[in-house]
């Protein structure tokens, strides 16, 4: 038989005179695997149906898969006997990829079924972007006929390789039969061999090869009676039960398609096969593997129209909100609009670091208290869009810095404030700021020590995961245990707050002269509030992390937001009110 690619019929058994001139279909998978391995794709899904032909495709090709390296993920498609709950199972499984974490996609059913799953990929939008697709049959014809048929340029396909100008051995069948007289053999002396004339030749080949075999084998014998009935037999065709494939396989072929011989399921061994793409209704041969070996000599245009190989995992702007998504453009403009104020505060501050309002406040703390909010926003920036390397590594480190120096601003200044109400000593000797400056800093060198030892040491890297409404986030995770780290690094400002909360418990009774007391003391009690919640939405599972995302980003926002206007707003207003005499 000649490109009979599927393996139901590859059992010796069942088809004992059965062989076929072309590799079968687990020969093209291990094409497929080998074009994967090439283009560095380490992560891919297999969509199967689950009837023999797709289960036995799967696992041979995720069997090759696994010895390459490659992580596979399997979709399988029910087989059902109404065609309308089959379209509903492939969308299923289409929907399941569409929000997987991979984008290089292999289509192992049969014919019949694999130009409708393909359409219905194009219509969920899966023949896209970074999408590619892969199959072990060439089915550019189908394609051709379909809508558009240019949406699925860079469809990839595993085939037979027969036409090979230049093969040496297809090139000696040609000549030889390009030499022919075609009087004497009707047909013979074309230049060009077509697809069937290949294959066909190559199963006569085989056969005559099988047959001089008998006859080479009947002359051996020395009885002479027995070698003529054999050869009678031969010429009258009572011999042909002889020709099995356990016969055939003994031997080897130089047929027109190279030199092979037949394994013990009449399958072809070591034949090259094709790699070819699917370009604006044509099939364009790329490149060829054979014994393993990949030679991409025509480099493949994929989707998007250029060589560019596309990535395995989803881009970056298909996951998690992005600069150009509707929360990341709010996230942004309202971060870089409380940034401006917290600048323009700082040098207002500094301008007016002699006027009462200001002095009163201490403008060394004034200007701490702000970098602390600063450099906390700078984190809604780091973390808007996917995460990547450097973004994990860094993990928290810009907000438990920030709220470090905020944290021990707020706390120094208010022990101070406690402490001229309940020691003499301290009004009659009154604290530097440097001093307090020395005492502030002391915690902030401990936090960035740790912080950058979790750096360099166990830190996160991006990690894709699924969530419950089957979308795809990249998060910082790490295999190792975070939750050591996350103590060690959060300790020092949470001590920070524990004793900020027992100050403004202190200082609650200040009068209102000293207002500033109680502006800290909120401060601190919000600051409280907004940790918890934060830590609270961290140790929610992965499937919610949307909820974990969306939860801190806003609560770290609202609280610098909150914090700014509760500290520095009475301060702007006095300062306004006092250069327009109203105060």
């Amino acid at each position: 038989m000649q490109n009979v690619d599927s393996n139901d019929i590859a059992n010796l058994r069942n088809y004992p005179y059965l062989f076929r001139s072309s590799p079968g279909v687990f020969t093209f998978y291990d094409a497929l695997a080998a074009v994967i391995e090439h283009y560095g794709w380490k992560r891919i899904s297999v969509l199967y149906t689950s009837d023999v032909p797709g289960l036995l495709g799967e696992k041979r090709f995720t069997l090759v898969c696994e010895e390459r390296g490659i992580d596979v993920k399997k979709v399988a498609i029910p087989i059902t006997e109404s065609q309308d709950d089959f379209a509903g199972s492939v969308r299923s499984a289409l929907k399941t990829i569409k929000y997987s974490d991979t984008r290089i996609h292999v289509l192992v059913v049969t014919r019949r079924n694999m130009v409708n799953i393909l359409d219905m990929a194009r219509d969920y939008g899966l023949f896209t972007g970074s999408h590619v697709w892969l199959t072990a049959i060439d089915i550019s014809d189908s394609m051709a006929r379909l809508r558009n048929p240019s949406d699925f340029n860079g469809l990839i396909f595993a085939g037979v390789l027969w036409d090979k100008p230049g093969f040496p051995a297809y090139d000696a069948f040609v000549g030889r039969w390009t030499s022919l007289d075609p009087e004497k053999y009707p047909g013979s002396g074309g230049v060009h061999l077509s697809w069937h004339e290949t294959f066909a030749y190559t199963c006569v080949q085989v056969i005559a090869e099988g047959y001089k075999g008998l006859v080479e084998n009947a002359k051996t014998l020395t009885n002479p009676l027995e070698r003529d009935h054999i050869l009678w037999d031969v010429l009258r065709g009572k011999r042909s039960p002889d020709m099995t494939l356990k016969y055939l396989g003994s031997r080897s072929y130089d047929t027109p398609v190279g030199e092979f011989q037949l394994s013990e399921d009449g399958t072809p061994m070591n034949l090259g096969v094709s790699i070819r793409s699917f370009q604006n209704t044509t099939s364009v041969q790329n490149g060829n593997v054979k014994n393993h070996i990949i030679d991409i000599f025509n480099p493949i245009h994929f989707n998007d129209g250029t060589t560019n190989v596309p990535g395995y995992a989803p881009h970056r702007s298909e996951v998690n909100p992005s600069f150009g998504s509707p929360f990341g453009i709010t996230m942004i403009v309202l971060t870089t609009i409380l940034q401006f104020f917290i600048v323009f505060t700082i040098i207002i501050v500094l301008w007016n670091r002699e006027n009462i309002i200001i002095k009163s406040a201490s403008p060394l703390f004034c200007v701490l208290e702000l970098l602390g909010i600063l450099v906390t926003l700078c984190w809604i920036y780091l973390r808007v869009d996917a995460p990547g390397d450097a973004v994990c590594r860094l993990g928290l480190m810009p907000i438990i810095i920030g709220l470090t120096i905020n944290l021990s601003a707020l706390v120094v200044k208010n022990y101070r404030i406690y402490r001229i109400f309940n020691s003499a000593s301290v009004i009659n000797h009154a604290v530097s700021n440097m001093y307090l400056l020395r005492v502030v800093s002391f915690p902030v060198i401990i936090t960035l020590f740790l912080s950058l030892l979790h750096v360099f040491i166990h830190y996160l890297e991006p990690k894709l995961i699924s969530t419950s409404n089957s979308q795809v986030w990249m998060i910082c995770s790490s295999d190792q245990v975070q939750f050591l780290w996350t103590i060690v690094i959060g300790l020092t400002p949470i001590l920070l707050n524990v004793f900020g909360i027992y100050l403004a418990f202190k200082t609650r009774n200040v009068t209102r002269l000293w207002n500033e007391a109680r502006a800290i003391a909120a401060t601190i009690y919000l600051v409280c509030f907004f940790i918890a919640i934060i830590i609270i939405v961290q140790v929610f599972p992965t499937s919610a992390y949307p909820i974990t995302y969306y939860v801190t980003m806003i609560a770290v926002y609202v609280a610098c937001l909150l914090e700014y206007l509760i500290l520095f707003y009475p301060k702007l207003r006095n300062l306004f009110l006092q250069k327009r005499g109203l105060n």
